[in-house]
């Protein structure tokens, strides 16, 4: 079994690249998306993550971008409205964009942050559930189906049943 690692950049889709940095904004449970001249992008970025979702209707598996205002799985949240995080600061963190998609689409999906990835046992167990979950999404459909890993900003990489990483070709 192979498996191949996708890029995905839902914010480069959004707003373009170069772009101006955007952040989680207003409330914990429902987030705005928000640039530095104060431009609500949320329902552009909601678009765009949504989509992405559903150009990988297979994915095995998905790694984020740390503190990520898209897909990272704790994204700080700054000018919460209504609510106080730790020592009376109003923030707190939420799901990024695309993660809060992409754990509501796929509740089961191995997820893990990039920097959790230099940690070899995470990462072991991480490439184990991904490998796991692509063996069980082939013997229920009866297909034959590399494992694909929808990764933020990077090239095509591909793992072996060991989980080694492999020249794209």
């Amino acid at each position: 079994m192979e498996a191949v690692v996708l890029p995905v950049c839902p914010e480069t889709a959004a707003f373009g690249c170069p772009r101006q940095p955007v952040h989680l904004s207003d409330s914990l449970a429902h987030p705005r998306v928000m640039t530095q001249r104060m431009t609500d992008g949320t329902d552009k970025l909601h678009t765009e993550a949504m989509a992405a979702v559903l150009r990988h209707p297979t994915i095995d598996g998905f790694i984020g971008c740390a503190r990520s205002p898209t897909c990272g799985m704790c994204a700080g949240v700054s000018h919460v409205i209504g609510e106080t995080g730790p020592h009376g600061i109003h923030g707190g963190t939420a799901r990024g964009v695309l993660m809060d998609i992409i754990e509501r689409r796929y509740p089961d999906l191995p997820l893990i942050e990039g920097q959790q990835l230099v940690n070899p046992t995470e990462a072991s167990v991480f490439k184990f559930k991904v490998l796991e979950a692509a063996r069980q999404r082939v013997e229920a459909t009866k297909e034959v189906i590399t494992v694909r890993v929808p990764v933020p900003e990077l090239g095509e990489v591909r793992l072996d049943e060991m989980g080694a990483a492999t020249e794209s070709a």
